[in-house]
């Protein structure tokens, strides 16, 4: 005679329940006794899963899964998530593949401003943990002193550069730009590369508090920096296109 199959269950840290057959688990999740995110495990497995990814409970939990996730995508913490993953997309192919639709429009003083700022609180951040190690590097008497200035100010120059080239190689962006939805792209629309990404770096060291009076010279196409690299900052929009 064959071993009928049942079920227990546990929600959060609480006892276990059961055992159950099947039928009465479908009947248990159908009245809200057992929620999604319960453990479940068969009488013949010491294995325990979540509830909503049990095969004959999925159906259960589907429409309320979807109505939950549709709710959080309005949240003002989805919308935030949403804008710290900003990105910039050059392959035409991938953006096919992913069904994204990339537009990039002009964008504004006040987006470059913000993104700026941004940009120089995450460098104060990395600045001020560099000047936390130069001060117990002193305070252990491994380096002196007079030494100490020196390395602290050429180890903030090296990772201030290495990020700013680094995120625009990379990914066209800096957490700053990401964040306020900002990229910067070349007339093909094609990814920065490191020398054209430092010579940007650097110019906008030189000449970044020029921007806004180059950018309203210019009828605000570009500033000065983006002039001599030949690259662009834009406001970029990515359209999602939903699969059904």
């Amino acid at each position: 005679m064959a071993i009928e199959n049942q079920y227990l269950f546990r929600i959060g840290d609480g006892p276990e329940q059961g055992p159950y057959d099947e039928k009465s688990m479908i009947a248990l999740a159908q009245n809200g006794e057992i929620p999604h995110d319960a453990k479940i495990r068969s009488t013949l497995l010491p294995i325990w899963t979540k509830a909503r990814e049990v095969d004959f409970l999925k159906d259960i939990y589907r429409e309320l899964l979807l109505k939950m996730a549709e709710q959080y995508s309005l949240s003002d913490k989805a919308k935030l998530e949403a804008r710290l993953q900003m990105r910039g997309d050059y392959d035409p192919l991938a953006t096919a593949l992913s069904q994204e639709g990339i537009t990039y429009e002009a964008t504004t003083p006040i987006a470059r401003t913000l993104a700026a700022v941004t940009d120089l609180l995450v460098e104060s951040v990395g600045a001020l943990v560099i000047m936390f190690l130069c001060w117990l590097l002193v305070c252990i008497h491994i380096l002196p002193n007079f030494l100490a200035m020196y390395v602290f100010l050429f180890l903030v120059w090296s990772g201030i550069s290495i990020y700013n080239i680094w995120m625009l190689n990379v990914y066209g962006q800096t957490y700053g730009m990401r964040f306020w939805g900002l990229v910067a792209i070349t007339a093909d629309k094609r990814p920065v590369y490191c020398c054209r990404a430092y010579w940007y770096f650097l110019l906008t060291c030189l000449f970044g508090v020029l921007t806004p009076f180059t950018w309203l010279c210019t009828g605000g196409r570009f500033s000065l920096q983006e002039y001599l690299t030949g690259l662009r900052i834009k406001r970029i929009h990515i359209a999602r296109i939903s699969i059904r």
